[in-house]
């Protein structure tokens, strides 16, 4: 099944995903599977590219989408 494809622009220098109708359409749980198999690849050739242009990196990456939170945001409390 062709499930997307990596996209890049160098107009605005940023990459992106896009999937196939197949793959939107299948099953949630293939889906998430895919998902987290392309996750880790991904994750393992940036340590690679990484690795050998800038040496090993500190730690390893996570997979945290952009503008997610890696941490509970902090509770506001009136008054303080």
């Amino acid at each position: 099944m062709k499930c997307g494809s990596l996209n890049w622009s160098h107009i605005n220098a940023e990459g992106s995903v896009s999937f196939s109708r197949e793959f939107r359409e299948s099953y949630g749980l293939l889906q998430l599977d895919a998902l987290k198999d392309w996750i880790y690849d991904l994750n393992e050739e940036y340590e690679r590219i990484h690795a050998l242009e800038f040496g090993p990196a500190d730690e390893p990456t996570q997979a945290t989408p952009p503008g997610s939170q890696t941490s509970p945001p902090e509770k506001h409390e009136p008054g303080r």
